[in-house]
């Protein structure tokens, strides 16, 4: 009996990992990660001492001001009001005054915008903050031509398998 209700457990445990694989597919959504170096220079040096004390204390205030609750109720006004959805976050190169902003969205192009609208509105919360100052890019943005969250299909087929055995 075991021996002929091989094929048809087989059978099942193909059809509920093939099921899985495909709400898999369709349960994935590819993000985007673009990566934009930028440095802050500040009109007025408030720390005169030196440029190293200015840099690092920039490095640790930059990224906590643009990763606040404050700064990110702020500009998600604004990346609402362009219509696009994601996410950024601000990583600062230690003892410098460079820094990693990278943005996530469904596609290069929403994530450059998120990007955009950051510094387009930053001195208005900034400013008040750390002192008047520019934010300048330093290179082109860098952009991913593949989503940076692969969908794992393996994982889907695994659990679709497994489940198809313990039934």
């Amino acid at each position: 009996m075991v021996k002929q209700a091989w094929v048809v457990i087989l059978a099942f445990v193909i059809i509920c990992a093939s099921l899985a694989g495909i709400i898999t597919r369709l349960m994935y959504k590819p993000e985007y990660t673009v990566t934009q170096v930028f440095t802050i220079e500040l009109a007025q040096n408030p720390f005169a001492n030196s440029a190293t004390v200015s840099d690092n204390q920039l490095s640790k205030t930059v990224p906590s001001l643009l990763c606040s609750d404050v700064f990110m109720n702020f500009m998600q006004e604004y990346i609402e009001q362009s219509g696009v959805k994601g996410s950024f976050k601000v990583t600062s190169l230690d003892n410098t005054n460079l820094f990693y902003l990278t943005a996530k969205s469904n596609s290069n192009e929403n994530a450059k915008i998120i990007i955009n609208e950051i510094q387009k509105h930053y001195s208005e919360i900034a400013d008040k903050i750390i002192g008047e100052g520019n934010m300048k890019f330093i290179a082109p943005c860098g952009e991913s031509a593949l989503p940076s969250n692969a969908p794992n299909y393996a994982s889907g087929i695994s659990i679709g398998a497994l489940l198809a055995i313990i039934i």
